[in-house]
């Protein structure tokens, strides 16, 4: 393929940049601009790189076909970190007949080559793109094949199954339908159990939205400094303070959170306190998880109440705050107490939110939204099968020939251009 050309590295001043060729005579085309050629495959070689353009002193690795990242003949040129150097060595590169490299081309022709299946090369941008080490790890798991080995093991027992049911529609005596019934089972919850995974992940890899809402005046902004660790919000006696509403990007145990302080809620006749519980309303309908707030030192009361009414149940933690200071009469019965100030019960409310998002532990593998959509189908086909298994078993045939076309998308890359081109795109240039 022609030759391809791409700064590997993030674009800035440090203390080197890392440039990447790839393609046919990659090779020969640098050599052309160093003052020595490059003897050995997979050696680090000091030389010098000079053209019209720039002169500079370099260390280049030569790759040979295939054994490089892309499977074809490779250079990886290491030169200051002057992103004006790089610049001009890429120009140099693209004047001499190379073409600048798109968005994950490395790793599309890696996939191309045969050097790693859909799903290693899903995993590289993910890689790269991790907030967490449970991602790390679970991204690394993924680029050594181990979905990609799970996928395959589904895909022979899908396979399995289908040589049954065949021999059942062809020899009914000789075949237990309860025996097929059962490897369909086992399928369903290998599969259940990918689809977990790849929620686990998403949750991980995007964050959640946060809300802290309930009256004025019961802790909101000390709790928000409380889990973010910092002082974020206007702390004060005064109900109503936060009219606004203020955000603050934090890890909570495992999962990336933005945290929101939203305006107390409360019924008030001033225009501009109206707009801020307008505006709280309207972010915690939006939010991932809310923490209702309520001053445990006075008790559950009825404005409380009043306003606990209006968001969503399912969704949300009641926390007790202010028990430094004692605890009313009645309390809410699934509440957490805490104190903002003393940052006591903190941790426990970090389990609650891990808790609610079924974070119980960490992934072991990323399995990416293109890939959950897919298994999700495949989860269906199985279960279409298992409906018609006992009456129709020409239609839960089709049902898992179904399973093992997503299956087999998943691995194979049996999928038409344009969504490989949507696939690679959300890589960065260099990769």
């Amino acid at each position: 393929m022609e030759p391809i050309v791409a700064l590997a590295t993030p674009w800035g001043v440090g203390a080197l940049h890392v440039i990447r060729i790839s393609g046919d005579a990659s090779k020969n085309t640098v050599e052309a601009f160093l003052d020595k050629p490059l003897q050995k495959p997979r050696h680090a070689s000091l030389r010098y790189f000079s053209s019209e353009k720039v002169e500079d002193q370099v260390v280049a690795i030569w790759y040979s076909e295939p054994h490089s990242y892309t499977g074809e003949e490779m250079v990886e040129i290491m030169c200051h970190g002057n992103p004006a150097i790089a610049e001009l060595i890429i120009e140099t590169l693209l004047d001499a007949g190379m073409k600048p490299a798109q968005p994950g081309e490395f790793t599309f022709r890696a996939f191309l080559n045969g050097k790693m299946d859909l799903t290693q090369a899903e995993a590289v941008n993910d890689l790269i793109l991790a907030r967490s080490t449970e991602l790390l790890k679970a991204g690394e798991n993924t680029l050594k094949g181990k979905l990609s080995d799970r996928i395959a093991s589904l895909r022979n027992k899908v396979l399995n199954v289908l040589a049954f049911l065949q021999a059942a529609m062809d020899f009914p005596e000789d075949v237990e339908e309860s025996s097929i019934e059962e490897q369909l089972r086992e399928i369903l919850v290998e599969t259940e159990d990918l689809i977990e995974s790849a929620k686990t992940a998403e949750i991980l890899r995007k964050g959640i939205s946060l809300v802290i809402a309930g009256r004025p005046n019961v802790g909101k902004s000390s709790l928000m400094n409380a889990l973010v660790g910092m002082e974020r919000s206007i702390v004060s006696q005064i109900p109503g303070t936060t009219r606004d509403y203020i955000e603050q990007y934090t890890v909570l145990g495992k999962i990336p959170v933005n945290v929101v302080d939203t305006a107390g809620l409360r019924h008030t006749d001033d225009p501009i306190e109206q707009e801020g519980v307008k505006l709280a309303l309207r972010r915690i309908e939006e939010a991932d998880l809310v923490i209702f707030l309520y001053d445990a030192s006075t008790g559950w009361t009825d404005e409380d109440k009043q306003m606990f009414n209006l968001i969503q149940e399912e969704k949300t933690i009641v926390v007790g705050n202010k028990i430094d200071k004692g605890k009313g009469n009645e309390q809410h019965p699934k509440a957490y107490f805490v104190s903002a100030k003393e940052k006591t019960g903190i941790d426990r409310i970090i389990e609650a939110i891990h808790q609610l998002m079924n974070i119980t532990e960490p992934p072991k593998l990323l399995v990416s939204q293109r890939q959950m959509g897919l298994l999700e189908k495949t989860l269906g086909d199985v279960h279409d099968a298992l409906e018609h298994l006992s009456v129709y078993a020409e239609v839960a045939a089709d049902d898992l020939f179904s399973a093992l076309r997503n299956l087999t998308t998943l691995i194979d890359g049996d999928v038409e251009e344009d969504l490989l081109s949507t696939v690679f795109s959300n890589f960065c240039i260099g990769k």
